[in-house]
């Protein structure tokens, strides 16, 4: 058995390239109302720059989302694993204890038919 959720990269992914979005249409929409593209670089180009500027320092806060959520699918596979091996060792157990209730109730049985012969001596 395995931890049974779908991969949450394609998430994580979707989640990060909209925020990429949300930035770079936030940093076009500051440059385009305040005017403040020099001549000789268009809104376009401009936001593209302070964008990779601004995403060099943030990328790495959203990478850790996905760096957190590998380690979190890693200590549930462990878990689920260790699970595994416990309840193998309880169902030997049982195993073993039903083993032992089968002897002891075929030695109540032989004592039982003792104490009949006896009471019938």
């Amino acid at each position: 058995m395995s931890f049974d959720y779908p991969n949450t990269c394609p998430t994580i992914d979707k989640s990060i390239n909209s925020a990429k979005r949300e930035i770079r249409d936030f940093i076009f929409r500051i440059l385009d109302e305040n005017g403040i593209p020099p001549e000789d670089k268009s809104i376009a180009n401009l936001t593209d720059e302070y964008f990779d500027q601004l995403w060099y320092h943030l990328e790495d806060t959203y990478e850790s989302v996905r760096t957190t959520n590998t380690k979190m699918r890693d200590a549930a596979e462990k878990q689920i694993h260790s699970i595994e091996v416990e309840c193998e060792d309880h169902i030997d157990e049982i195993k073993q204890l039903e083993s032992i209730i089968r002897t002891l109730e075929e030695d109540v049985r032989d004592l039982e038919k003792q104490v009949y012969a006896l009471e019938n001596l």
